[in-house]
């Protein structure tokens, strides 16, 4: 069981706290809450004599905690996936400039080699962008690279 085992002392709030985006504070897990309940659930525990009031309570506490960590997960899950839309819109509008930008340097319609740099550099910006708004965002970055480098690769 989850509660029944002893808490070990971690630094993972340290380097949470480290590597967080000051402004997306209130978007990351609440993980000095969700530590306190589990300190909170064997505070309160029953005393060890009683197996079954034991069973019940640290029952009880986990199907509270999961709901508490799953509340997170999708506040968590929630602020990515704006995150990740903000990012496609963005590319989807640098996309449209750079093939504006194409068609006035060469006089209409773009060419593969006149489209290519300005394209890749393009590309290359909001690489370095997404991934830094989607730093934090593990799988969020991963599908930006991915398209990033579809988009890549329809240049080339």
């Amino acid at each position: 069981r989850f509660f029944a085992t002893p808490v070990c002392q971690m630094k993972f709030n340290r380097r949470l706290q480290a590597h967080l985006t000051p402004e997306w504070r209130k978007q990351y897990i609440s993980y000095g809450r969700l530590k306190a309940l589990i300190y909170a659930a064997q505070q309160n525990s029953p005393s060890l004599g009683n197996v079954r009031a034991n069973e019940e309570y640290f029952s009880e506490e986990e199907n509270k905690y999961t709901e508490e960590i799953n509340f997170e997960l999708r506040k968590v899950g929630a602020f990515f996936k704006v995150r990740e839309l903000e990012a496609k819109s963005k590319f989807a509008l640098l996309q449209a400039e750079v093939q504006k930008l194409a068609k006035l340097s060469s006089g209409g319609e773009a060419s593969r080699e006149r489209i290519l740099i300005p394209r890749d550099t393009a590309l290359d910006l909001f690489a370095s962008g997404a991934v830094k708004v989607g730093k934090k965002g593990g799988e969020t970055t991963k599908r930006v690279r991915r398209v990033v480098e579809a988009g890549s690769m329809e240049t080339g």
